[in-house]
């Protein structure tokens, strides 16, 4: 049995947002060609963690929903 991988970026100190390096909108674009999960979050403050999580935990159900309703 082999499952489909979900990938996401885990954007990091967005408590610190004025000393990004990288721009949001060029991750989210980045993030989107490429089918991946974006999120913004901050280890310090707990935003979008759980938000992230969520969303790949959901994406992964739902590309192994057939392999996993098999075994």
């Amino acid at each position: 049995m082999f499952l489909i991988i979900v990938i996401g970026i885990a954007a990091n100190k967005s408590d610190l947002i004025e000393e990004e390096k990288v721009s949001e909108e060029e991750v989210k674009q980045f993030a989107q060609e490429k089918g991946i999960i974006f999120g913004l979050i901050s280890a310090c403050n707990g935003y979008g963690v759980t938000n992230l999580f969520n969303e790949l935990g959901l994406k992964y159900i739902e590309q192994n929903e057939e392999i996993l309703n098999q075994s």
